[in-house]
């Protein structure tokens, strides 16, 4: 009977176990920043309802979610802070206080380190996330924007706006390794499927520029929308979207073909934009219009847009999944 028994308690625990690893699965949150009006947007991407409006400090804009440490970390211009919340209470738990104006956000694969991009003093700040007053800076090119790790999590890759490059980070010693001169503002970036070419968003070229990170050298400039801003790729890296903040559009490009294959129309200027990959969608924050647009990404068809708040940005990597 006690064999019996401890079969039924694994086939119940296992059932529990399926049952909430399906639930993870199926119910991922987008949360989106809303710099007009202090808060973060929470998103259920099951229904596409706002489910929490969570108040934060002034100016959120960049955004990262920690989903192994259960936090999302958002950067807040105005409050010259990072406000850290977690998933499971949706509330603000602790605020990383700066004499900076932090913008980009990037996570180590462990969550245990955090990098803040200081938009006016051109360094990258690296946090301890477990003791966020160890802190240590890296010297890096003028108004570091966005980041991005490669798939290994040893080198991170930071779109220096005003000094048009790409600076590269080894991400054990914090030493700058090279920087890639790309077009004029650069500023989103996103990895190929197999992680072996970077595309880089340059705002005032309307151009991407691809860069093969095994040699740094580039390999393509493919022609986008205008004002061009942020990007994004499907699980497999077939697909790189970016968000065309002057034109209303979303441009989709074929990393096989690289080129532009398909332009989506959305409204308000589109600026972060990230792909939920149990649902095949992608959600693009509108600055202008305060919603965000949902478009499947079978179709490229707009599916419907969610209200959201004043301004919002959601720079970044903002889907918990």
């Amino acid at each position: 009977m006690r064999q019996i028994y401890v079969r039924s308690s694994l086939i119940i625990g296992l059932a529990v176990t399926l049952f909430a690893t399906v639930a993870a699965v199926a119910t991922p949150f987008a949360y989106i920043t809303n710099q007009g009006a202090n808060t973060v947007s929470v998103i259920d991407l099951a229904t596409n309802q706002v489910v929490d409006t969570i108040a934060v400090s002034k100016g959120p804009a960049g955004v990262v979610v920690d989903g192994k440490g259960k936090r999302v970390y958002v950067s807040n211009v105005d409050g010259r802070s990072v406000s850290v919340i977690s998933t499971a209470k949706r509330k603000v738990i602790d605020e990383i206080k700066f004499d900076i104006a932090p913008v980009g956000l990037a996570l180590t694969n462990d969550g245990s380190q955090l990098y803040v991009a200081d938009w006016y003093s051109d360094r990258i700040w690296v946090v301890d996330t477990k003791h966020t007053q160890n802190r240590e800076s890296i010297a890096i090119g003028k108004a570091p924007a966005s980041m991005i790790f490669n798939q290994q999590g040893d080198k991170l890759y930071v779109a220096n706006r005003d000094s048009d490059e790409v600076g590269i980070i080894d991400a054990r010693t914090h030493k700058v390794l090279t920087k890639i001169a790309v077009g004029k503002h650069p500023f989103g970036m996103a990895l190929s499927g197999d992680g072996q070419s970077l595309y880089v968003v340059n705002v005032i070229s309307n151009n991407v520029t691809v860069i093969d990170l095994q040699t740094n050298v580039i390999t393509a400039k493919i022609r986008v929308g205008e004002h061009p801003y942020c990007a994004t790729s499907n699980p497999d890296g077939t697909r790189i979207y970016v968000t065309n903040t002057g034109a209303d559009t979303i441009s989709v490009i074929d990393t096989s073909l690289q080129k532009v294959i398909a332009t989506i129309d959305v409204d308000g200027s589109p600026e972060g934009i990230n792909y939920d990959a149990v649902h095949d969608r992608v959600y693009v924050a509108s600055w202008m219009d305060n919603h965000v647009t949902v478009v499947d990404a079978k179709t490229n068809l707009k599916l419907q847009s969610i209200p959201t708040g004043a301004q919002s940005r959601a720079l970044g990597s903002f889907i918990d999944q």
